[in-house]
């Protein structure tokens, strides 16, 4: 399902109990953040498929859609994150209007921390962080030359940095020679090759 945050490029989806065998499973509520990185000839979509009654435990299929021609030979790309987490839906006890809001009963939401650094054919540079907790990058390379935005630098064709107050906790390259994060060098090798810390 969906909602109930939704932005102009992602979604909050949830699922109360996953099914199997059209038999809802003794399972913990689940969200999931779909996030698409935002192209200003796209459309984010909410369809509800109400008419397909196997559709009814999960009714709306969320979309991001461009319109137009497509040319023959062009590679067209849709880069997406999806991010599980625990929802968190607070209740709020009181008839004084004011004393709560939505963003209280819900808390800290994680589109709020997602952000797309740079998102083309050739390249995608996404960042996430939460209050207090690691800020991870994420670097999507076709072209396999040099490309930089923000505080990262590159020429792997994948990147993955989780840093922890600064420090690199987890790093994963593949196909590269360096990673370079806030001007510091944190991979370094002599030749193209894969890396993981």
């Amino acid at each position: 399902n969906v909602g109930r945050l939704i932005g102009d490029h992602w979604a909050n989806t949830y699922i109360t109990a996953p099914i199997g065998a059209k038999t809802k499973m003794n399972h913990a509520q689940a969200d999931l953040l779909v996030y698409y990185a935002p192209r200003s000839n796209r459309k984010l979509e909410i369809k509800e498929e109400v008419a397909d009654i196997r559709r009814l435990d999960t009714p709306f299929t969320l979309r991001y859609s461009q319109e137009g021609i497509v040319k023959p030979g062009k590679e067209y790309t849709f880069t997406h994150l999806l991010m599980p987490a625990l929802p968190h839906r607070m209740q709020e006890w009181s008839s004084d209007p004011s004393s709560s809001s939505l963003r209280k009963i819900l808390g800290y939401y994680m589109a709020d921390g997602v952000e797309v650094i740079a998102d083309d054919d050739d390249k995608s540079i996404w960042k996430i962080t939460t209050p207090d907790g690691p800020a991870e990058w994420v670097v999507l390379n076709d072209t396999g030359e040099t490309v930089a935005a923000g505080d990262i630098e590159t020429d792997a064709s994948q990147v993955y940095v989780k840093l922890q107050d600064g420090n690199p906790t987890t790093v994963v390259m593949f196909d590269g020679t360096y990673i370079t994060i806030n001007g510091e060098k944190i991979v370094s090798l002599p030749s193209r090759g894969d890396f993981e810390k």
